[in-house]
């Protein structure tokens, strides 16, 4: 009986020993070692490229070769290339791994160009210019560099994606409107001139001036400033007022207060869970961010009972606060409380179009629809706010949108389907601006025809072209430009214009946010990094998000309706 025991033990080794063999086999592992080797070098290649494109779509949060993370990305990896072998559960739990990440000086040097042409490669496929009508702006914008150095962004913007392009580096050289031309005219060539439709920046003079040369290269290319930057202006400018001056900055002083001492900000971090079931805190607002301020009067109004009774508390009281004499006087201001919310209440309709204005997507056909809203709701001025602030406020108003408003902005109004049912031939402004661009694409015979065309395009209606909500808006559910590709055959030489003209976008915002991720990356902790490499890097990070995003459906809308603004300021 022991002697058959011994045989049996003797088969389940030699079977198990069967068993390990088959589940290594095709896997060059060392002998008595159970170690991964990985069956070619194309395996580890593909390995290596994944990992470098994990630390740089992660560098942002995490850093590079963080310790946790590259476990995580290797056992998954590691566990999808064993799936094909016999028993791989197996063999992947019992295993130890033998493959070696690359360096970092592997994943900044050929890994990285590697990704880069890669990445390209798959934007340019994505952007199709093969297809005419595929047109983008190019939206660019400056900043300064850790080092000093003057860099300039240049972004792809077009309905359904924005992608970063490239960037040029000035070092300690400012901008001038001869270099900012001659690098808008080069990256326009390396983008190919058929494929731009417009080109935005800011209102800066340099940046101004530089579109009189970019014209005279490209003379379809269409330039304009940023509508988004000229609205902050604006925000800026009605705030300049006395009486709401005087309401700001008291506002900004009582938050400052309390986001400034550790027992306040504690204090209502602790109180607004209680109350609300969410940690809420003082908003103060950038320097050069003038819309902050609605945020930070909307802000300290909510807190408005929670600041009082920190304000009345024995922790308060005992800590003598410099400054809380005045700030106790502020808060017991019934008239204070009440011009904050008079303030917001006004300022919250251009605060709102500002939040328009800064989508990725082109809403240039929404601008002056946009001021013209502002421009009824400040009249109407259910805030009740004083006659000479609101007088003030519609003197800024109307500057502002004489200085902002293209010819561009009036095309896009009066060829947006989204506004179809508006009457514009009695606007003199929107017809002679729609006039102006026509004649640019169209002169001679084709202007008359076109303008015909667009006679008959505005006394058209149809039910299948023009979607209509319950309350009888439209609703088109596409972008303006999608929706002349489909229905525009029926305006032969208006289509054409359309086409172009909805490709323009007039917001440099998505150049201006891409400086968050260049802050990141090229830091001051990090400022060793050559231009060329931070480049890549901001190229690889920025696209290849924007292409997971596609892929997996969670892209941004390329569209944006016409009652958004109404919905926004009624809520």
């Amino acid at each position: 009986m022991l002697l058959s025991a011994l045989k049996e033990l003797d088969d389940s080794v030699k079977e198990s020993k069967q068993q390990k063999k088959a589940a290594t086999s095709g896997l060059r592992c060392p002998k008595r070692q159970r170690k991964i080797s990985f069956v070619s070098k194309e395996d580890k290649d593909m390995l290596d490229m994944k990992f470098a494109r994990m630390c740089i779509i992660n560098a942002v949060k995490t850093g590079f070769l963080e310790s946790d993370i590259t476990r995580e990305f290797f056992e998954v990896s590691v566990h999808s290339i064993t799936s094909s072998v016999p028993d791989h559960n197996l063999l992947y739990e019992q295993s130890e791994f033998n493959y070696t990440p690359p360096s970092r000086q592997q994943v900044m040097g050929p890994l990285l160009d590697q990704l880069y042409e890669d990445c390209k490669k798959q934007v340019l496929a994505y952007c199709n210019f093969k297809d005419p009508d595929s047109m983008i702006t190019m939206s660019m914008d400056g900043w300064e560099s850790p080092t000093r150095e003057h860099i300039r962004n240049y972004v792809w913007v077009s309905d359904g994606y924005t992608f970063f392009f490239d960037a040029t580096n000035n070092g300690a050289e400012r901008p001038t409107a001869a270099n900012i031309a001659a690098e808008a005219i080069s990256m326009i060539t390396k983008t190919g001139e058929e494929n731009v439709a417009g080109l935005t920046n800011d209102n800066a003079s340099a940046e101004t001036t530089s579109w009189d040369a970019i014209r005279d290269r490209f003379l379809h290319v269409l330039c304009t400033g940023c509508s988004c930057h000229a609205v902050n202006l604006l925000f800026k400018d009605v705030c300049d007022h006395a009486w709401a001056a005087k309401i700001i900055k008291k506002a900004v002083f009582v938050a400052k207060f309390f986001k400034n001492h550790q027992y306040t900000n504690y204090e209502i971090r602790t109180r607004t869970a209680a109350a609300h079931g969410t940690t809420y805190v003082i908003i103060l607002h950038g320097a050069t961010r003038f819309a902050g301020v609605y945020y930070v009067l909307k802000r300290l109004c909510f807190l408005r009972t929670i600041l009082r009774e920190i304000k009345a508390s024995a922790g308060f009281e005992e800590r003598n606060f410099p400054d809380a004499e005045e700030v106790t006087d502020i808060l017991d201001d019934s008239q204070f409380w009440k011009h904050c919310e008079q303030l917001r209440l006004f300022l919250k309709p251009l605060k709102c179009l500002i939040k328009l204005l800064d989508h990725d997507c082109n809403v240039t056909h929404h601008v002056y629809a946009g001021m013209y809203l502002v421009n009824q709701t400040w009249q109407a001025n259910e805030a009740d706010v004083p006659s000479a602030f609101k007088k003030h406020a519609l003197k800024e108003l109307k500057y502002r949108w004489e200085w902002l408003t293209f010819p561009i902005h009036y095309i896009t109004y009066g060829l947006s389907p989204n506004y179809h049912d508006d009457n514009i031939f009695a606007n003199a402004k929107v017809m002679a601006g729609i006039k102006e661009v026509v004649k640019f694409f169209a002169p001679d015979e084709a202007y008359h025809q076109a303008m015909r065309e667009f006679n008959m395009f505005k006394q058209h209606q149809d039910d299948d072209m023009f979607t209509r909500d319950a309350d009888d808006n439209i609703l088109m559910g596409i972008a303006p430009k999608t929706w002349w590709q489909l229905h525009g055959a029926n305006w032969p030489v208006l289509q054409p214009i359309a086409i172009r003209i909805f490709s323009v976008g007039t917001s440099s915002s998505a150049s201006e946010r891409n400086f968050s991720v260049w802050s990141h990356i090229w830091s001051n902790r990090a400022n060793k990094l050559s231009f060329d490499r931070a480049v890549k890097m901001v190229y690889v990070y920025t696209n290849l998000r924007t292409l997971l995003n596609i892929k997996s459906g969670n892209a941004r809308k390329d569209h944006v309706e016409s009652n958004w603004l109404a919905t926004e300021i009624e809520e």
